[in-house]
């Protein structure tokens, strides 16, 4: 099994986003996320060590968490990283990212968007998991908690609804005092078939008041995996007709209570910048500058920033 993650925070019972803020030095333990099986996802049979001359083809849906700088500088035309000088070279389409401008990352990116979409606690949230780890300022800052099995509880309890909240993830740069929160989702179906259980307004409040009381600045925003052009403004000249297009359900439902959104394309995106072009790239910078006490912008697409009138902007970095 290729150890991906190995910065999941150990927390006694019951993991509450507080105890979670309130890790030291001296209590911190953590637990690991493994994800590519020997003849499972990526890695060929009988292989335990990552090489990207071990990845199957067939398998690899080209997520990039195993890849580093030196493993893999491009995609072959089937969308897994390898080693060549072709037309589908990291550093070019790092070029072409978030600059305000329709893009198709890479030669087969429906081969992503279907395995995130597929299982949204077994494969859409620790894949965004893994690679918000690697595009952290440094790893051994963070701490994370996530799906399937290391969820963390918020006390939202209230007369209409008893219930703790449950977070799919979080993640915290303990140095920058830095909290994302997501609430993650497979595709832009599975959140529309959601919408009765929103519970955006209560979440945001409550993460807000405890990260303030602990000293963090935060973010709270849906991560959500699947095709990424559904999530492109319905009035983009360049946009794919789409099946059973919900874009205008979905940007209705987003602009409501101050939503934000990132798709995990972008999130993919970033971490070919950071292979190619921009090696200092972080989370803690990038969705920081583009979020953090914002009321402008909606939206984070490989495209670029999504303004609240479903302007596509080119991204600051």
């Amino acid at each position: 099994m290729k150890l991906l993650n190995d910065r999941i925070a150990k927390i006694e019972p019951p993991a509450t986003i507080k105890k979670f803020l309130n890790l030291t030095k001296e209590n911190k333990q953590f637990e690991k996320i493994e994800m590519c099986f020997p003849n499972s996802f990526g890695f060929k049979r009988n292989y335990f060590i990552a090489d990207t001359g071990l990845i199957s083809q067939n398998n690899c849906f080209g997520c990039l968490c195993c890849i580093e700088k030196d493993d893999a500088n491009s995609f072959d035309n089937n969308g897994v990283p390898i080693k060549a000088n072709n037309e589908y070279l990291f550093e070019n389409i790092s070029y072409n990212l978030f600059k305000g401008l329709f893009i198709k990352v890479g030669p087969n990116p429906k081969k992503f968007w279907l395995y995130t979409a597929s299982d949204e606690k077994n494969h859409t949230t620790p894949i965004l998991a893994n690679l918000l780890y690697y595009l952290s300022k440094n790893i051994n800052d963070i701490a994370i908690r996530c799906s399937p099995n290391w969820e963390i509880s918020i006390d939202t309890a209230d007369k209409k609804d008893p219930r703790e909240g449950h977070l799919d993830l979080a993640i915290v740069n303990y140095k920058e005092r830095k909290l994302i929160v997501g609430e993650v989702k497979s595709s832009i179906i599975n959140l529309l078939r959601d919408i009765k259980r929103d519970q955006w307004a209560r979440y945001k409040s409550s993460i807000e008041k405890i990260s303030s009381i602990c000293g963090y600045k935060s973010i709270f925003c849906y991560f959500i995996g699947g095709d990424e052009f559904s999530l492109y403004p319905p009035a983009d000249s360049d946009r794919p007709k789409i099946a059973n297009d919900r874009a205008v359900e979905f940007f209705e439902f987003i602009k409501k209570d101050d939503k934000i959104f990132i798709s995990l394309e972008a999130i993919r995106g970033l971490k070919i910048q950071k292979l190619s072009t921009h090696p200092n790239l972080s989370w803690e910078d990038c969705l920081f500058k583009v979020f953090y006490k914002s009321n402008s912008n909606l939206g984070l697409i490989s495209g670029g920033v999504l303004t609240r009138e479903l302007k596509l902007l080119r991204c600051p970095w």
